[in-house]
Order: structure tokens, then sequence, then C-alpha cells
């Protein structure tokens, strides 16, 4: 029987228009319907393509509601099929094979989808004669490597299809399309997502295919997630979310829940977070796998972290630490050990707290995982202080600041400040003290306005529900303080805007203006020193040895802060192809005579061509290249490792020396405008160097890290994005958006 007249019979219609509409018990009692049709009129290849039918049924409400019993009844289905086909009916044969490797796919049993999946693809007559077939393969296979986690796998069969398939045939596109999102969310290839995900919304809704269409809409939510864009990506989530509700999609409902209430934490409103958590706990449990249950119950704990409930924070942490063990989730078991560690020293209950930490800190070792480190690290410090150990507490809280910067987790980074600051003023070192708290203050001043601008979001996120589900008057009564309070807000906004505009004109003005008057000062004093020579005693011609270093060092400083203020004056970044191994070359030419004085040995990797900006790179190169030749060890010549790797779908580029290395008490600060760790008279510079690295690496939206041990060396890495259109500077240390609902 031909396929054309399989779907002339009304009932095969209708059970695949309630199919596409969900309606799960309508469209089954339609294929039965067919089925009783069939078996009457003893057509086997009808009465396959029937139960082929139910088996579609059956699986897609499995995926809906999570019912393995459906799938199990799927391959009883497929069974009976095998057993009415002629072994001359080889293309029903081989679509039955196909639906049950999909099945077993659905149970988890891989091996066995393995084995079906390379049956259908060794009869290649069948595949090669139909388009759909060999897409429909293809799209299977894909599947495979992806809920095994092989990505690179799974894109490559997607890049098969769309070279096969012809603009025109739009249905075998969206199928594409469709897993070509899935998979680049899992690879947090966002770039690649948006251009898939209009696509899939764009077919989806030409089709009328509404999973397809969540699938779209969530995947743009996620994306808008990642970036800080909380309005994009929450108004994403809610449609998703409707969409969902509308097709009784369970598991898509139940991760637009976290996601949204993912949305609320990093807003800062804590309630409306909870709310979401919660009801995903109690009504969408059967839905949800292990890991996604212990994000989950992590988050939950961190809010009731944050709003003081240490109790609760605990049983939830405590939760998600099962889970992680369960499943042997261990980036996450190294995440939730450190959070228990830290509620439990907030409960001063500094021991107990220790045995946590040192696991944490082993698993963080052993997986390389570094979200969490920093939590880990500033709670060791933590304890260690108030053991009274402040060695042991400036070692640590010196390890977790640079990791919180490393992963642009402000709130970490803003407690190890104070912890400095707190553990200096113990050890009576008022100086340092004082250093650190002003540097907690600023973070905490910036931290203060981002939490200001988020809750200013969630105003005008919350007045747009309102609007639209016509709570109105609710909102009306608190209008009039609201837009008080808004514009309150933007004119303080405005106001350390304008003050910081001033600072770097400021900054401009002083160092590009005075360099006229020293310059006339040092041209004076050298001509007078010369004019004057036979009549200067040794203290005179000292005297003059003195102002003329003094003006060299001044002119070194004012060419630094000059430097410093111009950085990112303009808004555009200039972005273009860089080639690195260009930039080094260039770097070492114009250090050539210190490289010689020094007998430095340069060794690099293989450095590829990345964009970005250049002027920017080739100043990180030069500092960070100089200070590492520069801070040599006495009598040792420097040796000095540029290194590259991609890493996180960033570009990690690393100067590594084997000079004296940094004190861990002052990690934290050299980055700091005007810090220097050693006298002049051991080591030059205007302490602005690592101030203008870490100000350009701001500006390039990338990252700064440092390892050091005093006496062995140091190594600065420079993360640079890929994408840059992430212009966030902040990042919760706990939020987690899931990256997938479908």
């Amino acid at each position: 029987m031909s396929d054309q007249s399989v779907i002339t019979i009304q009932e095969f219609h209708n059970a695949q228009l309630s199919l596409s509409k969900r309606r799960f018990d309508e469209s089954m009692s339609y294929a039965r319907l067919l089925l009783e049709q069939v078996s009457e009129t003893g057509r086997i290849d009808e009465n396959a393509r029937v139960l082929h039918l139910i088996v579609d049924i059956n699986n897609t409400q499995g995926r809906y509601q999570n019912e393995n019993e459906l799938y199990l009844s799927s391959l009883d289905y497929l069974e009976d099929a095998l057993k009415i086909l002629p072994k001359d009916a080889a293309i029903l044969r081989w679509e039955t094979y196909l639906k049950m490797a999909h099945t077993h796919l659905l149970l988890g049993h891989y091996e066995i989808a393995d084995e079906l999946l390379t049956h259908c693809h060794s009869q290649e007559e069948i595949t090669n004669e139909s388009l759909r077939r060999k897409v429909n393969l293809s799209l299977a296979i894909s599947e495979f490597h992806y809920l095994q986690n092989e990505y690179d796998e799974a894109v490559s069969y997607v890049d098969e299809m769309l070279s096969l398939v012809e603009q025109e045939d739009e249905i075998l596109l969206l199928d594409i399309y469709s897993q070509a999102v899935r998979i680049y969310l899992r690879k947090h290839e966002y770039g690649e997502i948006m251009e898939y995900s209009e696509k899939t919304l764009e077919l989806s809704r030409k089709y009328d295919d509404n999973e397809k269409e969540f699938i779209g809409l969530n995947a743009i939510a996620v994306y808008h997630g990642t970036k800080y864009d909380f309005k994009m990506a929450m108004l994403y989530f809610r449609n998703a979310l409707d969409k969902s509700v509308e097709i009784n999609y369970r598991y898509g409902t139940a991760y637009c829940l976290i996601n949204i209430g993912t949305i609320y934490a990093n807003l800062f409103n804590y309630n409306e977070a909870l709310d979401r958590y919660m009801t995903v706990l109690e009504e969408y449990e059967d839905v949800l796998d292990d890991s996604t249950g212990l994000i989950i119950m992590n988050n939950v704990g961190n809010i009731y972290f944050t709003v003081g409930k240490l109790d609760d924070a605990l049983e939830y942490f405590e939760k998600s630490l099962a889970l992680a063990e369960s499943i042997c989730y261990n980036e996450m078991k190294a995440h939730t050990l450190a959070q228990i560690s830290r509620t439990l020293v907030e409960q001063k209950k500094y021991e107990e707290a220790l045995s946590y930490a040192f696991r944490s800190e082993e698993l963080i070792e052993e997986t390389g995982n570094i979200e969490g480190k920093q939590i880990n690290y500033i709670t060791l410090g933590n304890i260690y202080y108030r053991l009274g150990d402040h060695d042991l507490a400036m070692k640590y809280v010196g390890k977790g600041v640079v990791s919180a910067k490393q992963v642009k987790d402000s709130v970490s980074e803003i407690r190890g400040y104070r912890l400095m600051s707190n553990i200096f003023k113990e050890k009576g070192n008022f100086e340092k003290a004082l250093e650190y708290q002003l540097v907690y203050s600023q973070a905490q001043e910036r931290y203060a306005l981002d939490q200001r601008n988020r809750q200013i979001i969630d105003i005008e996120i919350r007045y747009d529900f309102q609007q639209k589900e016509k709570e109105i008057e609710l909102l009306t009564k608190y209008k009039d303080t609201l837009a008080s309070q808004h514009d309150r807000i933007v004119a303080q906004n405005k106001k350390l805007i304008d003050v910081n505009n001033d600072l770097m004109q400021f900054a401009y003005a002083v160092s590009h203006d005075l360099k006229e008057p020293l310059r006339m000062i040092g041209s004076y004093s050298q001509l007078i020193e010369r004019r004057y020579a036979p009549q200067l005693d040794d203290s005179s011609t000292e005297f003059f040895k003195y102002v003329n270093e003094g003006v060299s060092r001044m002119t070194l400083l004012l060419d630094d802060l000059l430097k410093y203020a111009t950085i990112g004056k303009s808004d555009e970044l200039d972005l273009e192809e860089v080639n690195l191994k260009e930039i080094l070359d260039v770097t070492l030419f114009n250090l050539k005579l210190v490289i010689e004085e020094s007998e430095a040995k340069i060794i690099a990797d293989t450095l590829p061509t990345i964009q970005t900006n250049r002027a920017y790179v080739s100043q990180l190169f030069q500092n960070l290249i100089s200070n590492a030749i520069k801070f040599k060890k006495q009598g040792v010549p420097p040796e000095v490792r540029v290194g590259y790797e991609m890493l996180d779908n960033e570009h990690h580029i690393s100067i590594k020396d084997n000079g004296i290395g940094i004190p861990a008490d002052a990690l934290g600060r050299i980055f700091v405008v005007f810090q220097r760790l050693h006298k002049r008279s051991h080591y030059s510079g205007s302490g602005i160097g690592l101030a203008i690295c870490m100000k350009i690496i701001e500006r390039l939206n990338g990252s700064i890290a440092v390892e050091s041990e005093e006496g062995i060396g140091s190594q600065f890495t420079i993360s640079l994005p890929t994408d840059y259109n992430n212009n966030s500077d902040t990042q919760e240390d706990t939020s987690f958006f899931l990256d997938e609902g479908a």
C-alpha cells in the first residue's frame, strides 16, 4: 500500500492532527479505530503503518509525562509489526527498526539503539533512494550522540543534513534546525543558537508545530538569560511557558518555571524565585532528572542562605549533595560541599565546616572545576581567620579573590576584600587594612549599583506582567512611589556616570597638560647642570641627579596615567582579526634590549588568530612580558612561557615566568592603581602597569587571573571571549540557567 492510500483515511488525519495538538487520548482513540478498520482489510502494510502511528503517540506522550511504560508498550507494538511484515517489505521493516532504535534511545538503552541504527545505516539502497529516510536516520544518529554528551559528533550529522536538504523542503529543515538548537545549547555556542532558534521559530509557526515553537522560544530565552538581558529572557521564557502549558508539555513547563525562578533570583526577588522553584519540586518532580533536581536544591539553599535562614539553607544543600553523590556528579558535589561549609561557618561550627571545605577542595582539584572554587577558598580563609590562624587565612582568601575575579563572582570577591581588611586589622597592619577596606568599599558600591539596576528591571518586569494580566489596579497604588524611586535611582546613576567621566577627564588633563612644564623642568635642569658643571661640588651634582631622576619617574608616571585614563574612552572596540604570533613578535622586538641585557629566554606555544582589539592586546603583551622579565630572581636568567588554549569557548592566553613571585597577601591588590610591592631602588615602574592590564581586560569583557608562589614564579592568564555580545560584569555565584527544556 502506498503512503497516499493510507493518508486518505479520515481517522488517520484526525489522529495526526490530535497528536500535533498533543491531545493524546483523542489521538489514540482515532488510532485504535483506524487499527480496527485496517485489520478488516487484511492489508499488512496498512496495519504496520497504523502501529507506527500508535508508537508515535506513545513515545510523544511518554516524553511529555516521563512514563517509561509507554515506551515499553511501543516496543511491543513494533515487535507485532515485524511479525506481520513479510521479508520483502524492506522499507516498512527498515522504518520499524528505526522507530525501535528511537524508542530504545528514550529508554536509555544505548547499546541496543546503536545496533539498530547500525543495521539501518547498512541498508544504503533504502536510505539513498529517499531524502526523508536519510534525514530521519541522521537525526536519530545525531540524537544518539547528543544523549551521550558527544556534541561534536551530534552536530556533524546536522551539518551533513543541512548540506543535503534544499531550502524549499521546509518541513525537513525544521526538524534539522530544532535539533541544531538543542545541540548548540548544550555546547553553549550562543551565536549559533540565535541563528538556528530564529529559523526554528519562523518555520514552527508557519507549519503550526507547537513543540518546535517551544524549542525555539526556550533557546532564545536561555540565550538572553546568559547575556544578562533579563527582560528579554523573561519575555521569551513566559511565551515558552504558555506554549508548554498549551500542549501539556510538563517537562518543558518545569524547565521554564526553573529558569524564570533563576531570573528572579538574579534580580534579587527571592520570594518569586522560591515560589517557582517550590512549584517545580512539589508539582513536577516526576519529570525532573536528578541533575536538574540537585541544581534546584542548590539554588533554593543559596536563597535561604542569602536571606539568613541557615537551617533551611543547610537542609537544601544537603539534599543537593545527596543527589550529586547518587549520580556521581562530582563538579556539583564539590560546589555543594563548599556551600555547606559556608553555611556551617555562619553557624559557628568551624571544625565541621573545615571538614566539608577540605572535601570540596579535594574534589575541585580532582575535577579541575572552577565553579565553587572561589566560594571554598574564601570560606577556608574565613574559618582560619575565626580560628586565629591569620597566615593561612590570608593564603586562602588571596586565592579566593583571584578565583572570584576569574569567574566574575562579585559577591565572593567582596567577601574576600572584607576578610582581608579584617585580617590585617587583627594583625595590627592598619595601613593594609585600610587599603583593602577601600577596595572593598569600591567593590561594594559597584555591586549595590548593579543590585539597584536589577531591582528596577524586576519592577519593570512585574509591571509588564501586571498589565498583561489586567491587574493594573494593584500597581497603580504604588505607581508614584515606584516612579519617584526610579527617577531618583536614574539621577544617582547619572551622577555616578558624570563623576566617572569627570575623573577620566581630570586624569587625562593632569597627565597630558603636566608633561609640558615637566619637560621644561628637565630640559633646564640638564642645561644648568652642563653650563655650570665646573662650578658644582659633589653635593650639587647629586642634587641635580635627584632632580633628573624625579623628572624621569614623573614622566613615566604621567605616560602610564595617560594610558590608563584613555582606555575605554571610545564606545567602539574596533574588533578585527589579530594574529597573536605577530603581536608577540612586535613585543619581543620592542623589548629586544631588555631581553638581551637580562639574557631572557622566551618560549611560546603556537598562537592563533583571534577577533579582538589589536592595540589593547599589544599593550597586554608588552606590560605582562616586560614585568615577567623585570621581576627576575637575582643571578637567574628569566624564562617566560607564552601559552594558549581554547577552554569553555574562551581564548586563554598565559604568561608564565620563573621570577620572584608575588606574596599571597598581595594578590588581591596587584591590579590597583599606584600599588607597588617593591622599592623603586629594587625595581623601576609607576605601579600602574597591572591596573592598565585590568582596565583593558574589563574593556574587552574578559578576565585575568594570577597564580603565584613567592620565590618560584608567577603565571598571569588572560581569558578573552569569542563572543563580544555579553557585556555583563557581574555573575551570581550559585544560580544556574538550565540549557535545554526539550
